[in-house]
């Protein structure tokens, strides 16, 4: 066709690149509603993330006031090792030994029992029975006497604690309010401790039994002061309201902040990673609410040893509530960011493969009947002595372990376990070792490759001569 018969319902070349202009330029002058759409998702997602991530340590907190503080019976199951602890029963035998004296003037009593001449010896005497009566009152703490004064009160003060953090008006809720701290009175071993020194024959005490049976006067072990309770009734009346509804609230908005995301797998990670500096700025709360009231104790002349035994015993399932949603929030986090796009995640799963595949070659190589050469007479010699001396060297990782679990004081559950795993790695590596030595021929009673190669060289040498 020639140039001058273009049809004239098609544009010139100049035409057109004038109404691609114009196309361009209403393109840009109209602004596009999926990028703003996105934004608003992005934003959206963000704020919910950070909501969830306040509210995943407050769930552990909704949960563990459900089933404990608020429950009588598992209330009173929490803090029943208490009053098994040493520390607590030596510094409640030293406070109850420390209250008898106190009230009455015993080195004058025995005074004006001994003769004039002996008065002197009156102050010895004092200390013995001192140390006498607190061995009494001791053994009064340990018995399951204690056990079960310590446990009834303690089912007493689960309803006192609800109360007063509900805020519920009784005599005892406005008795706390006006300073009274939460404690449980144990008097009746005081009173225990009076009538076992009565049946040996030391009546000094008696007339306490009616002094320390008063309103005014009696010995009692604090759990709780009276600020204490005020500072955690605001969030406690929260919690208590809602109860299971906020773990529930907090999957749901979880999921939403995923479900309405532009990049769900980043937002995972997000949610994983926000609810775990959640819980580690709650558990550092804590530790700082421990260290204050341990510092609080000290100034009301209470024992800082105790209260840090009553603080840890109360809150133990609390934290390891949040201990055990910290750890999956971090396998969640990890495994999202494994098996995400960054270098270095897939520069890890590259060299996890490669680790894979050379494992599975090497058992491979194990599991083969056919014989491997190559390893040295040397190697082949200490292959040979590990698997004749397994059995032993076994015994020895296994008694090694032993000793260290039963004779380190400090003792715990993850020493314990890390211990466990140590010992199964050892005694992996030690099978791997007889695997291998077995397969170079370097077990017992067998001799090296060398031996067996020349041997052969000579049985082809001399099939050839004949």
């Amino acid at each position: 066709m020639a140039p001058d018969d273009v049809s004239d319902n098609e544009p010139s070349p100049k035409e057109a690149t004038q109404d691609q202009a114009a196309s361009v330029a209403l393109a840009e002058s109209t602004p596009s509603k999926k990028p703003k759409l996105s934004r608003t998702r992005s934003i959206t997602s963000w704020v919910l993330v950070v909501v969830v991530s306040i509210l995943f340590p407050l769930s552990v907190m909704a949960v563990w006031i459900t089933n404990t503080l608020t429950n009588t019976d598992h209330f009173v199951t929490t803090m029943a090792p208490i009053a098994t602890n040493p520390v607590i029963i030596n510094n409640a035998s030293t406070r109850i030994t420390n209250e008898l004296f106190s009230s009455l003037d015993v080195q004058k009593r025995i005074e004006k029992v001994l003769p004039a001449k002996a008065a002197p010896v009156a102050a010895p005497l004092t200390s013995t029975l001192h140390d006498f009566v607190y061995k009494q009152v001791h053994r009064t703490l340990s018995s399951p006497y204690f056990a079960k004064i310590w446990n009834n009160g303690n089912r007493r003060v689960s309803s006192t604690l609800v109360a007063v953090m509900s805020g519920q008006s009784t005599k005892t809720t406005r008795a706390l309010r006006n300073g009274r701290a939460v404690v449980i009175n144990i008097t009746p071993i005081a009173t225990k401790a009076i009538s076992s020194l009565d049946a040996k024959g030391i009546t000094f005490f008696d007339p306490l039994k009616q002094v320390f049976n008063s309103a005014d006067k009696y010995v009692s072990i604090t759990l709780l002061t009276q600020q204490q309770v005020h500072q955690a009734t605001g969030i406690f009346n929260l919690v208590k309201k809602l109860k299971w509804a906020v773990p529930l609230i907090t999957l749901v908005l979880a999921a939403a902040a995923i479900g309405i995301s532009v990049r769900r797998r980043k937002t995972l990670l997000r949610v994983a990673l926000g609810g775990s500096i959640g819980i580690v700025v709650f558990l550092i709360a804590l530790r700082l609410v421990r260290r204050s009231a341990i510092n609080a104790s000290v100034k009301q002349d209470l024992n800082p040893q105790s209260t840090a035994i009553i603080f840890d015993t109360l809150l133990r399932y609390l934290k390891d509530g949040l201990w055990l949603v910290l750890v999956i929030l971090l396998v969640i986090a990890v495994i999202t960011w494994f098996v995400g796009p960054a270098r270095y995640a897939v520069a890890l799963r590259h060299q996890i493969a490669r680790a894979w595949n050379w494992l599975v070659a090497n058992a491979k190589k194990l599991s083969s009947t056919e014989p491997t050469s190559g390893a040295s007479p040397a190697t082949q010699r200490v292959a040979g002595w590990i698997d004749e001396h397994r059995s032993a060297l076994r015994l020895l990782g296994a008694i090694v372990a032993a000793c260290y679990v039963v004779f380190n004081g400090s003792l715990t559950f993850w020493s314990a376990l890390i211990t466990l795993v140590l010992l199964a790695v050892y005694l992996g590596i030690i099978q791997l070792v007889v695997i291998w030595a077995k397969r170079i021929g370097g077990g017992p009673g067998t001799k090296p490759d060398v031996d067996s190669s020349s041997s052969s060289s000579a049985s082809v040498g001399s099939s050839q001569s004949a």
